[in-house]
């Protein structure tokens, strides 16, 4: 089995969650103390930072938790997903709960189904690591994006305690291989695409999650959870510490804002 073909049967058979009342992000988080609930209200919060008007892509949207947290907020947003059930679930439940401006559609991400210059916005969370052929779906973010829009992307850093801890539950429990990347390696990277970074934010200084290898199980249960997630004046412990000179270049999670300067 490639990959590919192992990616695809861990994913289509993955629970994505449910969105429930008006915080869909507790369908899919144990609590709103959890480090996770609160990294995915951030990056909502980056979305809106640099959105402007216009219309939004989710790629790789999932189950849709960031397309519901915005929609309120937005003109009108798209995400795309492979997974079809994962899309019938979503489109029921925004035409149940009447979320009339956001619409999921069921596409690979490295050929996305819109016409060029569509977005104002497009983003990717979460995702990017686990695609073969990840390049391929920043290009088309890139292309769908109006020239001077904003790209949003979710990267990880080779360089990190995350990094090994991914290393080892790939190896001993069959998972697809991630890809996380050098900084160097995300430079040429947004070179290649055409896209100019105007933010870099790091998150995730210790993984939070897993049990595995035992010589770091100190760096990754819910007690580490709960104490990098505390909040001080609206940032969490982890991304103040995270973004300190010498510091972030150990955090694992990079979330790059982009201007789109290629011209279609």
């Amino acid at each position: 089995m490639n990959h590919e073909e192992k990616y695809r049967r861990i994913y289509e058979a993955k629970d994505y969650g449910e969105l429930r009342g008006k915080d869909a992000l507790l369908g899919i988080y144990e609590s709103k103390d959890d480090y996770f609930y609160k990294l995915a209200r951030r990056r909502a919060q980056i979305v809106m930072k640099y959105y402007n008007g216009g219309e939004v892509l989710d790629v790789c949207a999932g189950n849709g938790a960031y397309m519901y947290m915005l929609a309120p907020y937005i003109e009108k947003i798209f995400g795309i997903e492979f997974q079809k059930k994962a899309v019938e679930d979503l489109n029921a439940y925004f035409e149940n709960n009447n979320v009339t401006n956001a619409l999921e559609i069921e596409a690979d991400a490295r050929k996305i189904p819109f016409d060029d210059s569509t977005f104002a916005v497009s983003y990717c969370f979460s995702s990017l690591y686990d695609i073969p052929e990840f390049e391929r779906v920043i290009c088309e973010m890139t292309r769908v994006t109006q020239r001077e829009g904003i790209v949003i992307l979710d990267l990880g850093n080779k360089r990190s305690i995350n990094s090994i801890i991914s290393s080892y539950y790939t190896k001993t429990r069959g998972l697809p291989e991630t890809t996380y990347l050098s900084d160097y390696e995300i430079d040429v990277l947004l070179k290649n695409c055409h896209i100019e970074p105007i933010e870099i934010l790091h998150f995730q200084l210790f993984p939070y999650w897993g049990n595995h290898p035992s010589f770091l199980r100190f760096f990754c249960g819910k007690r580490m959870n709960h104490i990098m997630g505390k909040e001080i004046n609206g940032r969490m412990l982890d991304e103040i510490i995270s973004n300190f000179p010498f510091i972030k270049k150990y955090a694992f999670r990079r979330i790059v804002v982009c201007r789109n300067r290629c011209d279609i």
